[in-house]
């Protein structure tokens, strides 16, 4: 083992298991299990842009959270205004 690479966890078959039911919770999970082998490639060649990406990938969830709630409290707060006008028509 290189000392890029860390020894496996104690628990893998845990670890295969959850990862394995994650993979399975996408809805193209052929697409899934790319994406994942494309990260271990880039872990690989290159730790510090493999770092970027997660962060990127995690900014952009956090981003979609938000964007997601905003429209779902716009969406609530026109449903609630529509039921409003309904009771004073």
């Amino acid at each position: 083992m290189d000392g890029n690479q860390e020894a496996p966890p104690e628990n893998i078959t845990k670890v295969i298991v959850e990862h394995q039911d994650l993979i399975k919770k996408f809805k193209d999970p052929d697409t899934a299990k790319e994406a994942n082998e494309a990260l271990i490639e880039l872990e690989d060649l290159d730790q510090d842009l493999y770092q970027d990406v997660v962060k990127h990938i995690k900014s952009s969830v956090n981003a979609a959270r938000v964007i997601k709630k905003a429209t779902s409290k716009k969406t609530s707060e026109v449903d609630q205004d529509h039921v409003q006008n309904r009771k004073t028509s």
